[in-house]
């Protein structure tokens, strides 16, 4: 049976906060699990809706083949509510399950429940979308059950959730054609809590499913500190289902972003780099991609003031790399295996450039540049096979850096992939116009003809032709090459 997505996805400010990011992680995560419709609202407080506002909010969801996503206006009282049976009537084969999520968090922003925060939206993504427990859940909708859920309260909490009994959060499954036989289904108050009743409004308990946690007591899952650890058990849960849940909430957590260093500092220093990679032939060894990588660090440590040091790594490397790089000077080692998330294109030219952007724009999801965003003063990429000779100045004003010439080797204008910088100023528009290059990438030749063809950075006010004072190895015959 076909499995449909319905996702209220609040951006607050029109920013996608450290909870949004998790949740849209997870989503990507169990993309596969939808193999129906996706039928998304994202909602503004203000509805714009110009070309880059709907591209950008397309690439949120680059995952999905043909989702449906409507730009809508937040009610900060019926929040998720507002659209709750407008979706829901969206859905065209009612002979489906339908799975109905929001991003959970985006209001909640104490750090001093941030734990227990993540531990719930892990868990409503886990509990309900991991295959093993799913074949489960499947079968109760088909059979008893027209909801399927987590954290199941058996017991009415009115004055808040009007109900019964509820899913805490908010996150659940229905069987479509069953909840559509319900009378007067759509018969619905909307409110702040009105989702988060809605099942058992619409249904006995018995006819409900609780995949993990059903409990006749009113617990608090976000400000209860002993409630995870009691829930999160091998007794609650198996060590099997305990040891997923940890790897899966070790890898979409602030936590897989290995953060070596203390705090951090002014001028981010993007390296990106693919350190061991069999896949691509190389002119240079893997060894001598790390020794090159190492003096990148190094120069960059040496010659940029109040630097924040982070290698996108797009390959594979071993706590001995991980070391050297941290000896060295990187305050950071964001990973992301090209490969295993399906990131090559059978160009490996192309393939190199479409590699980069990529990182790129998973590092910019990350909570933890979400946190440190607003300490940052300047964004600067550095080549990994590039050393900052004695020539090199790192502006103390609030200049851009992009050395270019209106023409290149293909009788078109391009951009130096060497180095390149912008003022935080200019980071809306170097990710909008990055998120167009990425959608629009058949049409790319290379990223440096792309970031001329879409100005990534502005280069208004800089003159073509100027060296910057880099120096970068482009063969395997030891020659450097300044640009």
């Amino acid at each position: 049976m076909k499995k449909n997505l319905i996702f209220y996805c609040y951006l607050k400010n029109g920013d996608v906060d450290e909870s949004t990011q998790l949740n849209l992680k997870l989503i990507e995560k169990y993309s596969q699990v939808f193999d129906g419709e996706q039928i998304i609202k994202v909602a503004f407080d203000d509805t714009s809706t110009d070309d880059k506002t709907k591209d950008y909010v397309r690439n949120l969801f680059s995952f999905f083949s043909n989702p449906k996503i409507d730009i809508v206006k937040n009610n900060p009282d019926t929040r998720e509510s507002e659209y709750f049976i407008e979706s829901i009537k969206e859905i065209q084969n009612d002979e489906s399950l339908t799975f109905f999520c929001h991003n959970k968090g985006n209001t909640h922003t104490s750090l001093d429940v941030k734990n227990n925060l993540f531990n719930w939206i892990v868990s409503m993504y886990f509990f309900n979308l991991d295959e093993e427990l799913f074949a489960t859940i499947e079968r109760q909708l088909l059979n008893e059950a027209t909801f399927s859920g987590i954290l199941r309260k058996t017991l009415d909490c009115t004055p808040w959730v009007c109900a019964p009994w509820h899913y805490s959060g908010t996150f659940f499954w229905f069987n479509t054609r069953k909840l559509k036989d319900v009378p007067s289904w759509d018969d619905f108050r909307k409110g702040r809590f009105s989702v988060e009743a809605y099942p058992g409004q619409k249904t006995d308990i018995r006819h409900s499913y609780s995949s993990f946690v059903s409990i006749d007591f009113d617990f608090n899952a976000l400000f209860d500190n002993s409630f995870w650890p009691s829930v999160l058990s091998e007794r609650m849960m198996g060590k099997n289902i305990l040891n997923k849940y940890a790897e899966l909430f070790n890898s979409v957590t602030y936590r897989d972003i290995i953060i070596m260093q203390g705090k951090s500092k002014r001028n981010l220093i993007l390296i990106p780099a693919v350190t061991r990679n069999p896949v691509i032939s190389q002119f240079l060894s893997e060894d001598e991609r790390l020794e090159q990588l190492l003096g990148t660090i190094k120069s960059v440590k040496e010659k940029v003031p109040s630097s924040h040091i982070v290698v996108l790594e797009g390959g594979t490397f071993s706590e001995e790399d991980a070391r050297k790089m941290i000896n060295t000077g990187a305050d950071e080692i964001f990973s992301y295996d090209l490969d295993k998330n399906g990131k090559r294109l059978p160009d490996p030219n192309r393939s190199k450039s479409y590699g980069e952007i990529t990182l790129f724009l998973e590092y910019f999801k990350t909570p933890h540049f979400a946190k440190i965003k607003s300490s940052i003063r300047t964004i600067s990429k550095i080549g990994g096979r590039g050393i900052l000779n004695e020539k090199f100045v790192f502006p103390e004003d609030d200049t851009c850096i992009m050395n270019y010439t209106h023409k290149a080797w293909s009788g078109r204008g391009a951009c130096s992939g060497r180095i390149w910088r912008i003022p935080m100023k200019h980071f809306p528009h170097l990710l909008s116009q990055m998120y167009l290059m990425y959608a629009n990438f058949d049409n790319v030749l290379d990223i440096e003809h792309g970031f001329y063809d879409y100005n990534v950075v502005p280069l208004e006010g800089l003159e073509p032709e100027q060296l910057v004072g880099i120096s970068a190895w482009i063969s395997g015959n030891g020659k450097w090459e300044e640009g």
